[in-house]
């Protein structure tokens, strides 16, 4: 499972260039002094590859940069569609890009299908065989 602290960027081959690299844009320095800000700036000049789990959460949440984004969390999200700091925390704020942008990249959508197909048969083998296991040991006492 893909925590948020781990750094899968060496394993899926995700580009050891900046944001700022990749869009041609140099984001600058802060222009306020909170906490979300600073790391915003300071990821977008991070190589991607050095990237935490976590890290990916948090930029796709200010919804930067989606269209190089999206495909890395989904590397992460086909491999475990519950990556991230709580299980399933990296799906969620990846389904947060909107309608429009999943219509503007219909491919993108297609692999996130797949990882809510993935995601939705996990939670209903949880429901039908894993809940009942653990009320019948709760039941017993244990």
């Amino acid at each position: 499972m893909w925590r948020g602290d781990d750094r899968p960027g060496e394993r899926f081959d995700w580009p050891r260039t900046t944001l700022d690299t990749l869009e041609g844009v140099d984001s600058g320095e802060p222009g306020h002094d909170s906490g979300l800000v600073i790391r915003f700036h300071a990821l977008r000049k991070t190589p991607l590859r050095d990237w935490t789990v976590d890290d990916l959460r948090l930029m796709l949440g200010q919804r930067d940069a989606l269209p190089v984004l999206l495909p890395l969390a989904l590397d992460l999200l086909e491999d475990d569609p519950f990556a991230g700091e709580w299980g399933g925390n990296l799906l969620a704020f990846a389904l947060m890009a909107g309608h429009q942008f999943w219509l503007d990249h219909p491919s993108l959508w297609r692999r996130m299908a797949g990882v809510v197909s993935d995601f939705e048969s996990a939670l209903s083998y949880a429901r039908t065989d894993i809940a009942p296991a653990v009320a019948r040991l709760r039941a017993a006492g244990l």
